[in-house]
């Protein structure tokens, strides 16, 4: 029969005797110059220190083991959870501090309903001996698999914004233009964990079977109980990971209106924030010591900025008497632009009317706002003022529109599709790869299925071979491809898609001018209503029905006034 013991006393002296090997640690980073031994010294401070606590302020809670002591202890150490993974990423929004913490306590108390109804069973539920334990454990790991994964998520979406743009350009919703920054978190976040779930027992002998073991349990007992631990804090931290993630997409990152508020995901700057028990070590000497914490003068204080220079407005070349057409496909009435985030205005007393087949080409001065009102038409950015209308339904806010008779944000821009001026790069993939990816996006299989269109590949083979290039360059990787090369098959995949109006930021800048002429043919024999960007003055002559020239004028906005289609120039 197994014979067990319980653990050995340890006598301070002995403690002391360990804390020698930590000194040896230090002398030798002091030899190697390492630069090692202070924090060496620091960490092993803290340790006893913290220890002592730990032991001492658990040792009442212990002893009166009632759920008015237990749960408000839980709750502290998910506030400390909380503040320890918000300070680790290098890239943050502004509501993730409330986000975390509500899903740590989503998954604390999932874990642990699961815990006390199907697996350990302790009675009372609330029993301190294995509450505190447990939520110790899951909330180390939930630290990690945060920080970690929602760093990956948020760096994904500020570096890389090239898919998910993408996505939300050809119709996706929120969730869908996400997903790619989603699996790549989740990933990151989950990777430390199961990597020490396939050497654990193994290589190693983990630290609550040890404890388990060293306080007189069976060995297999023991086994059984960091099972169990293991499978908790895996569940635990992908489910913590999970709920944080989706608050970031549905409550903060994205609008109603599926539109990615890049401006939100901001860079840390500066040192890093002290953890928490230095930040409360300052707090008390501050107190004590009665000195007010340093403060930023106030803002009013602050020299204002520049008012922006003069930036004129846009007119319209010479406008010509035309029989009177048909309602607008689309139309823009007294819209006005501002800079991404809120910033200067761009655009004020815009208006766009354009018809099933014309094209409109914009020019105007580096950053006057020609891209971002074609991302306002696109409704990929917000307009300050005034209204869009497709076919004469009025976009609202959201993606319910339709319901109120307008056109729901993801059904908008299967119909009204921008492309970047990029193309492809930054993507990846290859463009066939991309081509299925988009066609399988909710609202495009809706839109397949309302028009009966089966053959978007079909069209992107057609146009690849009316820009005279070569089929297999759709099966290769977009960073093989060249500059021009990624924009011209960015855009064929865009057109293959058959939207009714096509927004083009300059997307021949990278292309000779053979290509370029290519590139406009196939636009205008797909017969889609274009609207081009573009400072190649040539090219506005070739392929718009009308240009909008951008004059100088004394004006701190940008103007722009877009001749109605019977006002056009003739060719």
């Amino acid at each position: 029969m197994l014979e067990v013991h319980p653990p050995l006393e340890i006598p301070w002296l002995n403690v002391g005797f360990a804390a020698l090997l930590m000194a040896a640690v230090a002398g030798a980073s002091r030899a190697l110059r390492l630069g090692l031994a202070e924090k060496v010294l620091i960490a092993s401070t803290r340790t006893v220190l913290q220890l002592l606590a730990l032991g001492a302020l658990l040792y009442p809670i212990f002893a009166h083991n009632q759920p008015y002591v237990v749960l408000p202890y839980i709750l502290l150490m998910a506030t400390f959870a909380t503040r320890e993974a918000v300070v680790k990423p290098k890239f943050f929004y502004p509501a993730m501090a409330a986000h975390f913490f509500v899903s740590i306590l989503l998954g604390l108390a999932t874990s642990f309903a699961v815990c006390v109804t199907l697996v350990l069973r302790p009675s009372p539920w609330w029993d301190a001996q294995y509450m505190i334990p447990v939520c110790g454990m899951l909330l180390g790991a939930c630290v990690n698999a945060l920080s970690l994964g929602v760093d990956r998520f948020l760096s994904t979406l500020a570096e890389s914004p090239a898919l998910h743009e993408c996505m939300l350009a050809a119709g996706a919703s929120s969730w869908e233009a996400a997903l790619p920054a989603v699996r790549a978190a989740l990933l990151t976040g989950l990777t430390p964990t199961l990597n020490q779930m396939s050497v654990i027992g193994l290589v190693s002998i983990p630290g609550m079977m040890t404890g388990t073991v060293l306080a007189g349990s069976p060995p297999l007992l023991a086994a059984k109980y960091q099972m169990v631990i293991m499978f908790l804090i895996s569940f635990t931290s992908c489910a913590v990971l999970v709920y944080a993630l989706a608050l970031a997409v549905f409550r903060a990152l994205f609008d109603a209106s599926h539109r990615l508020r890049s401006h939100l995901v901001l860079r840390r700057e500066g040192p890093k924030p002290q953890d928490l028990l230095l930040a409360a070590s300052a707090a008390l000497l501050r107190a004590i010591r009665r000195t007010p914490p340093p403060h930023h003068a106030a803002a009013s204080a602050l020299p204002s900025a520049a008012a922006p220079p003069p930036l004129g407005a846009f007119t319209p070349s010479r406008p010509a008497s035309r029989p009177p057409h048909p309602p607008p496909l689309l139309e823009l009435r007294a819209a006005a632009v501002r800079a991404p985030g809120g910033g200067r205005p761009l655009l004020r007393a815009a208006a766009l009317r354009l018809h099933a087949g014309e094209s409109v080409a914009l020019a105007g001065a580096s950053g006057s706002g020609k891209s971002t009102l074609l991302k306002a038409l696109a409704r990929l950015h917000p307009l300050s003022s005034g209204t869009v209308a497709l076919r004469g339904a009025v976009a609202a806010e959201g993606d319910a529109a339709g319901a109120r008779g307008g056109r729901g944000a993801c059904e908008w821009r299967c119909a009204v599709v921008y492309v970047r001026q990029q193309g492809g790069q930054g993507i990846g993939g290859t463009p066939l790869e991309l081509m299925r990816q988009l066609l399988a996006l909710e609202a495009q299989v809706r839109r397949a299925a309302a028009e009966g269109g089966e053959r978007a590949e079909e069209r992107l083979l057609e146009a690849v071979d009316a820009l005279q290039m070569e089929r297999a360059l759709l099966e290769c990787s977009w960073s093989s491809l060249s500059g021009g090369e990624a924009q011209r098959l960015y855009l064929c995949v865009m057109l293959a898609l058959r939207p009714q109006v096509i927004l083009l930021d300059e997307v021949t800048s990278a292309c000779d001018p053979h290509a370029t002429q290519l590139v406009e043919a196939l636009v205008r024999q797909s017969g889609i209503a274009a609207v081009w960007v573009t400072h190649d003055a040539a090219q506005m002559e070739r392929v718009a029905d009308s240009v909008i020239e951008y004059l100088p004028a004394p004006s701190s906005e940008l103007e722009l006034a877009l001749p109605d289609s019977d006002e056009l120039l003739p060719k």
